[in-house]
């Protein structure tokens, strides 16, 4: 007997993730479950009985009892139960590190990081070390969760990528929210559906900061070419100021930028959030 740990799968019910239920399951109808991709599980006693609780594979799991009640044969699922000592921080972390599917999303990799956190006790450097992810990709993550329902559920349902919605969050605090909604709006009554990065005020500045290094590679390159003598002077000029003012910024900034985040900018240290389940996360 299957079982299912209530609100452990941090899986969040969106479009996309029906989509890729919905793919699993007709592979499922054609093929039936495959044994190269069991479920996990571990066992345990209830009454007289041992069940197997899902660990991972939630995914398959939904797929098969949608197949099946969709007229499916399929008379066994193959599982793989932990044996030995039962850590439920172990198999927490592995929902991130011993997913061979679909990738979490963001939201759903900062469940499992605040799960750690809060109910495990965790500190951030091991959930780093763990998990595999940086500081600043942490941080950005704990950003979202702190952020209000409205923009959580944007980033949830794609209609915004969780980078631009961070670096609007940092850029802007309190007004992100605002910002953004005035940004969908604008793009919808453009016949657009998703928000990006160039929609949002201030980040056309970002763009051409980003495209300096290419920008200042190609002059490099143009400069050292003998036609280069044969542009006008104020032309001439004007590209080796640009040049100038890039590396004058590139000296500047040497030493800060911090990388390895959802976004460039990084942000404040901060108290943890309290959300630990994909309804809260929600506000279900």
């Amino acid at each position: 007997r299957l079982r299912i740990i209530d609100g452990f799968n941090v899986r969040m019910d969106t479009e996309r993730y029906r989509q890729h239920v919905r793919q699993l399951a007709e592979s499922m109808k054609l093929g039936g479950a495959k044994a190269d991709k069991p479920l996990g599980g571990i066992v345990a006693q209830e009454g007289e009985d041992l069940v197997i609780y899902i660990t991972s594979g939630h995914s398959r799991l939904q797929a098969a009892q949608l197949a099946i009640a969709e007229g499916a044969k399929i008379p066994a699922l193959p599982v793989v139960v932990r044996t030995g000592e039962i850590d439920l921080a172990d198999i927490t972390a592995s929902l991130q590190t011993d997913n061979d599917g679909k990738p979490l999303d963001v939201l759903e990799k900062a469940m499992v990081c605040q799960r750690l956190r809060v109910e495990h006790g965790w500190d951030d450097a091991r959930i780093c070390a763990e998990l595999g992810f940086t500081r600043q990709y942490l941080r950005d993550m704990f950003a979202l969760l702190e952020a209000p329902l409205q923009l959580r559920e944007l980033v949830a349902t794609d209609r915004i990528a969780a980078a631009t919605a961070v670096q609007t969050i940092y850029a802007h605090g309190d007004k992100a929210l605002g910002i953004i909604l005035k940004a969908l709006a604008d793009a919808e009554s453009a016949g657009k559906e998703k928000v990006t990065k160039s929609m949002i005020p201030g980040t056309k500045a970002k763009l051409i900061r980003s495209a300096a290094p290419k920008i200042y590679d190609v002059i490099t390159v143009l400069r050292s070419d003998p036609a280069y003598a044969k542009l006008d002077p104020e032309l001439q000029k004007k590209l080796d100021d640009l040049v100038e003012g890039i590396e004058r910024e590139s000296r500047e900034a040497h030493g800060n930028a911090k990388t390895g985040g959802i976004s460039e900018r990084p942000a404040a240290d901060a108290e943890p959030v309290t959300p630990t389940s994909v309804n809260e996360i929600m506000g279900k």
